[in-house]
């Protein structure tokens, strides 16, 4: 069998960079799509929006079910302060202590996306004395917008609401060795997991 490593390391370049937090599958799905297509494959789904592609074998009589997940974990708007922060709910098992200074998107529902930075309420340890001590988790962790606001109001106007989806920067990197990795510190799924496998 003849590998396309060119062509592997363009398709999991793409699937790597569509966020696809839990409960948001927009963007993943049609890239999965539009990948099968150029394989002359169709994608199906059940009522729980679980993608299937099927293939034809020798023999139909039994078959073979290979499964993946391309969710990753994320966040959503938990809260959106009056000095223009946004605070979060974990979606998955998210490590707040590991996000800390990462690039991370909200998601609106009418299709905006807008960049912010995560960042710890006690964030300097020249002005916080708890900076160094103080638990990460989603009451001391928050989401500072890369927009001029500074009000709540300010924040809503830009279309952002409760709900909102958040994914995490991936970060794609194809390593000089033939390592392909992204940022596994929003804790798994095809995106934000270290892959450690050789593509040559």
């Amino acid at each position: 069998m003849e590998v396309n490593r060119d062509l592997i390391i363009d398709i999991t370049r793409d699937f790597i960079n569509t966020p696809s937090p839990v409960s948001y599958y927009d963007e993943i799905h049609q890239l999965l799509e539009k990948t099968a297509a150029r394989f002359g494959c169709e994608v199906s789904y059940d009522r729980k929006r679980t993608a299937y592609i099927t293939l034809a074998g020798e023999d139909d009589s039994k078959c073979v079910c290979i499964g993946a997940h391309l969710d990753t974990l994320g966040m959503m708007v938990r809260q959106i302060n009056r000095d223009g922060t946004i605070m979060t709910r974990a979606l998955g098992g998210v490590s707040y202590a590991s996000l800390e200074g990462e690039t991370v998107i909200v998601h609106t529902r009418n299709g905006q996306k807008y960049s912010g930075l995560m960042m710890c309420k006690s964030h300097s340890v020249h002005v916080f004395d708890d900076a160094r001590t103080v638990e990460r988790d989603e009451n001391s962790m928050m989401v500072i917008l890369d927009e001029e606001v500074s009000s709540d109001e300010e924040v809503y106007a830009l279309g952002i609401e409760h709900g909102d989806i958040i994914s995490v920067e991936p970060r794609f990197q194809l390593s000089a060795s033939g390592y392909i990795k992204s940022d596994p510190r929003a804790g798994g799924g095809t995106q934000l997991q270290r892959l450690t496998r050789r593509t040559g």
